[in-house]
């Protein structure tokens, strides 16, 4: 799975050794998090073994897949202080807080009786032949979300490259 992170900040600096960063960062999926795969007989004898049942040879061959995305963004605020080194060059260290909101999701395809639960309603915490048939094909999407602040930190050099212009590192 490959990602773009896009990041955008303004530094503002003020009484000559102090700073504010402002910024926004992005971050998204935007290639592969595609995975599929077949069932063997081999994987079936296990997960049936697991659950006290026969293998079920119908699922032999058949395919599941999958799909992962992510993304989040965030809004970073930081406030620190500038060492000059020379007249070009400072060390700056800042500290400050973020507010960021994301998620990463999960959506499944698999064949019927891949995903066998309690379908009958006997609270039989085996699964039986009965939950089996009642078994659909399965067609899940889970998605986890999470927003909050958190702290933040930096530390780093930056040169003067032309007025009012520097390359931070």
């Amino acid at each position: 799975m490959s990602g773009i992170n896009t990041t955008l900040r303004v530094r503002y600096d003020f009484l000559d050794a102090f700073f504010v960063r402002l910024g926004f960062v992005y971050d998204q999926q935007i290639a592969g998090g595609d995975d599929s795969f077949k069932l063997t007989s081999n994987a079936l004898l296990i997960n049936s073994l697991a659950n006290s049942m026969d293998p079920v040879a119908s699922l032999a061959g058949q395919k599941v897949t999958q799909e992962w995305t992510y993304g989040y963004w965030a809004i970073p605020v930081t406030v620190g202080i500038n060492v000059p080194v020379t007249e070009k060059f400072n060390l700056y260290a800042g500290i400050g807080l973020t507010y960021y909101s994301g998620y990463w999701q999960l959506k499944i395809k698999a064949p019927q009786g891949y995903m066998i639960g309690d379908y009958n309603g006997d609270h039989n915490p085996t699964a039986t032949s009965a939950d089996l048939d009642l078994a659909v094909a399965g067609k899940e999407k889970v998605k986890f979300e999470a927003s909050g602040i958190g702290i933040n930190w930096t530390v780093g050099a930056s040169v003067v490259v032309y007025q009012d212009i520097s390359l931070f590192i």
